[in-house]
């Protein structure tokens, strides 16, 4: 899908003015919603964020072992130490991609941040 130059589309995140990624963790209840989420399909963890169970659970055995071989690769902590540069969110359309089965963003929390953030 094709967006015109004066829309946004996000699969996640919507900061506020001054937010660092960190914080965002924090103040969307994003932990809380993905142990609800667990806990509604029987899963439990006794582990922060258990990447077998939210990111490689539907992912072929193959493809796991190729991952795991590889290892992570460095990333930046950049998006979640810097905050968000902008004054607000810009004044266009937007369309929020929500994962209906997304195990670290349940659908439920991708709406009601959305919603909250976007109106």
């Amino acid at each position: 899908m094709w967006l015109a130059d004066d829309a946004r589309q996000s699969v996640q995140g919507i900061p506020r003015p001054g937010e660092t990624g960190g914080e965002w963790w924090e103040v969307t209840g994003q932990a809380q919603a993905a142990r609800k989420f667990a806990a509604a399909h029987g899963r439990t963890s006794t582990v922060e964020l258990d990447v077998m169970d939210v990111f490689f659970h539907d992912v072929p055995g193959n493809v796991v072992d190729a991952a795991m071989k590889a290892g992570e690769p460095d990333q930046s902590d950049t998006p979640f130490t810097q905050p968000f540069p902008q004054a607000g969110w810009p004044d266009v359309p937007t369309r929020v991609v929500v994962s209906r089965d997304d195990r670290l963003f349940p659908a439920e929390f991708q709406r009601r941040v959305a919603t909250k953030r976007l109106g």
